[in-house]
């Protein structure tokens, strides 16, 4: 009877700590955005997708000596989440993020569902819930529209789902819908993030590792992504090229001298890469447990911590394979070999099943103690990080977005050229995706590391009309981009400006000292 109250208990205690953490994540948000600029990409989807346009249309122009900066596209199905936002909404920032914080609590209360049976003590499962809804890293995404949170969400149910197809026969009534399901829940998370590829290889391991034969219904589950993975790249004009991206970072980071082969030169990025992220993420995933005053402390969690988590690992692991050990080790590796270090975002649909695994480390631990403290373990574990995070709030700054995209002088901005440019126009910008998203104009970026000439060149390649500089404290221009408007050859025409922005059409594309003869077929990037 006690066992079913505390059963009956839970829930509600999830459910009210899923209500004051929309409650605080609301009070917390901004209606406005960080000058990044990918949330931009998304929502230039979104809004093609809501008024049936082409899906890669947003006015951004790559710059193929910058091709880094971002693919032309993004995986779609972020956007398509998107789309119905913007349509009843229209470009309202604040109601993007909602949608996000709706994913965020959906994904606290199927991962609570979800380790219901992996760990035993109702203070384990409840602490694992209430870190993960105090977590400061899912916090500091709250004022940001990016696809991190879609991706959490689809990676815990699509795990969740393969453990539960790893139990299941061949003549479970459940066999042949979860199949389908989990083929489709893979795709999602692909087509949300393209390290989802982690899933449907996890399935596949699972099979090959510990049954030593493929199912059918894994068969039927990879012919489900490949199918939905083939719609998308056959109906959508989807391009999201981070193979180009990884080429042209290989070349950035990797000077022709230490590598001619294209394919020997990306193999040393690549490595380079690994090398770099070994050092980086173990000492970022120490940071979660940062309390905002004291270094000792935060080392201490994170050794405690990584103990308990990796001593939970080995028992699971112990016990019996599931997908979801095989999917960690396999994601951990794919973020070892990717050449772009995004810091904890990454780490993101990791922490769920880190909390998970500290827990049930701890729950081990404690059955060396006398039975009472198989509650009461977990519950200090619980207190000890409730505690670092709190002292991480409290020493936090409650504004997070200054200096954001929707300030006073870049709505101006938008406005004057909106109404005082040519449609057809094409504006240099640092921010180029998300100049084209307010103000429905093409934009491409410019690079750092050209002179005056060579800058004149890549512009007449992109067809350039204008150039911005952002004269304010945040992401100030670089001093080259001022050198050339420095130039007495009346190349630039200012035409706007506000304490913020500069704005200069180009009268010309020309410089008469410039070597007609240049050529920026090979340039020479700097790391």
């Amino acid at each position: 009877m006690e066992r079913q109250k505390n059963r009956s208990f839970e829930p509600l205690t999830v459910t009210a700590l899923l209500v004051l953490t929309a409650v605080l994540y609301v009070a917390g948000m901004e209606n406005n955005h960080r000058w990044w600029g990918d949330f931009s990409l998304y929502l230039g989807h979104a809004k093609n997708i809501a008024e049936l346009q082409p899906y890669s249309d947003t006015g951004y122009i790559p710059n193929p000596y910058r091709l880094w900066l971002s693919p032309l596209s993004y995986p779609p199905v972020y956007p398509y989440l998107l789309a119905p936002v913007y349509k009843i909404f229209g470009l309202n920032l604040l109601a993007a993020k909602l949608l996000n914080l709706g994913l965020f609590l959906a994904t606290i209360w199927f991962f609570y569902r979800y380790i219901a049976n992996r760990l035993t003590q109702p203070s384990a499962r409840l602490g694992t819930a209430i870190l993960l809804a105090m977590s400061p890293w899912f916090w500091s995404m709250k004022d940001l529209i990016l696809s991190d949170i879609p991706f959490v969400f689809f990676t815990v149910v699509a795990i969740a789902l393969a453990n539960r197809f790893a139990q299941l026969e061949k003549g479970d009534k459940y066999y042949w819908p979860l199949s389908i399901t989990l083929g489709i829940c893979c795709y999602l998370a692909y087509g949300t993030r393209s390290l989802g590829l982690a899933l449907p290889v996890t399935i596949l391991l699972y099979d090959l590792l510990f049954l030593r034969k493929i199912r059918q219904g894994t068969l039927v589950a990879l012919a489900v992504f490949l199918g939905l993975f083939s719609l998308q790249q056959s109906y959508l004009d989807v391009n999201s090229s981070y193979t180009g991206i990884m080429v042209n970072h290989a070349e950035r980071t990797v000077s022709e001298t230490e590598a001619t082969n294209p394919v020997l030169r990306m193999a040393k990025s690549m490595l380079k890469s690994t090398v770099l992220h070994l050092k980086k993420y173990p000492a970022v995933l120490q940071e979660y447990w940062d309390n905002g005053s004291s270094l000792e402390l935060r080392l201490a969690m994170g050794l405690i911590s990584g103990f308990f988590a990796l001593t939970g690992f080995i028992t699971l692991l112990s016990k019996k394979l599931l997908p979801s050990e095989i999917f960690s080790v396999v994601y951990f590796g794919i973020l070892l070999v990717v050449p772009f270090y995004q810091g904890y975002r990454y780490l993101l649909p990791v922490i769920p099943f880190f909390i998970m695994y500290m827990f049930h480390g701890v729950e081990r631990f404690a059955t060396f103690f006398p039975k009472r403290a198989t509650f009461i373990v977990p519950l200090a574990v619980l207190l000890s990080g409730a505690a670092s995070h709190a002292g991480y709030y409290s020493q936090m700054d409650p504004k997070t977005v200054s200096h954001g995209v929707l300030d006073t002088d870049a709505v101006k901005l938008y406005d004057y050229i909106k109404s005082n440019t040519p449609v057809d126009s094409v504006i240099i910008f640092k921010r180029p995706r998300i100049l084209a998203l307010f103000t429905k104009r093409h934009s491409a970026t410019y690079v750092d590391y050209l002179d005056n000439c060579q800058s004149l060149e890549n512009f007449q390649q992109l067809g350039a009309t204008h150039l911005l500089i952002k004269t304010g404290i945040q992401q100030k221009e670089k001093p080259n981009q001022l050198n050339l408007i420095e130039q007495p050859t009346g190349i630039l025409e200012l035409v706007y400006e506000n304490p913020s922005f500069k704005l200069y059409k180009f009268s010309s594309l020309l410089m008469p000292e410039c070597d007609q003869k240049t050529s920026l077929s090979h340039p020479q990037p700097t790391s």
